[in-house]
This record gives C-alpha cells, sequence and structure tokens, in this order.
C-alpha cells in the first residue's frame, strides 16, 4: 500500500490551480446574496426564464440559418430532405436535451434533499446548463456546419 504524502509546495500548487472552481454555495450565483428564500427564488426563476428566452433566440436563429441554407445537392428533392431530417434532429436535440438537464439538475438538487437550498440549487444548475448549452450550440462541429452554410 502506497501513501502519497504531498509537500507544502505540491498543495500550494493544487490549491492555486483548483481555487477557481471552488465555489461556496451563496456565491454560486448573485441571486444568492442577502435574499430571503423566497427572493432567492424568485430570482432564480427570473434568470432561468431569461437564460431559456436566449437558448429558444438560439435554437430560432439556428433553424432559420438552415431554412436558408444552400444545400449543393444534384436534385431539389434531396436538398428538402436534408434539410426537413436536419430541422428534425436540431428539435430532437432540444427536446432531448431539455429532459437531461431537468432531471441532472433534479438529482444534483437531491445533495441538498430538505433543505431550504434545494430548489434554489436545482434553479441554479439548470441556469448554468442553459448558458452552457448556449455556448455549446454556437461553438460545436455539430452546429457550427449549418450556421456556416448560408
Amino acid at each position: 500500500m502506497k501513501i502519497l504524502v504531498l509537500g507544502r509546495n505540491s498543495l500550494l500548487f493544487a490549491l492555486c490551480i483548483f481555487a477557481p472552481y471552488i465555489v461556496r454555495a451563496d456565491d454560486a450565483h448573485p441571486c444568492f446574496s442577502d435574499r430571503a428564500p423566497a427572493s432567492r427564488l424568485e430570482c432564480l426563476e427570473r434568470n432561468l426564464k431569461g437564460a431559456d428566452q436566449l437558448l429558444r433566440q438560439k435554437h430560432t436563429n439556428l433553424i432559420s440559418a438552415v431554412e436558408k441554407s444552400k444545400v449543393w445537392s444534384t436534385s431539389q428533392s434531396m436538398s428538402s430532405i436534408y434539410k426537413e431530417q436536419t430541422l428534425a434532429s436540431i428539435r430532437n436535440a432540444d427536446k432531448h436535451w431539455r429532459a437531461l438537464m431537468k432531471s441532472e439538475c433534479d438529482l444534483e438538487g437531491l445533495n441538498y434533499f430538505g433543505g431550504s437550498v434545494q430548489d434554489s440549487m436545482v434553479l441554479t444548475c439548470q441556469i448554468f446548463r442553459t448558458y452552457e448549452r448556449i455556448k455549446h450550440i454556437g461553438n460545436s462541429e455539430a452546429y457550427r456546419s449549418h450556421w456556416e452554410n448560408q
């Protein structure tokens, strides 16, 4: 059995590397600062609604880009089929992502089961995941080709 012994410098190095990822619950989102639980939930719900509106706008823009895209195909029917399948896949991906996000955030909230912050932590998770999704749609290879194919 080996025991790992960290020296003082190794521990300091590890703290410097991982410190940005260590966040206290009250620093996790601006809605946590000096608010009563009901006010905190209202703030988080407004933030989630705003994030969801941004995500829906991103999807609307993506769908519009696909509909306007110039697909290089020898036949019009193949171009039409490609666009239909692409649009269906985008909508299906959004539907499944929303279900996954809800399930994962509900699971994360269970870490605070019965506590006063359980609902707040679920909403915070949903907000962060929604912004991650917005970024993903704008940057990933799977979506990029559809943005650029106009």
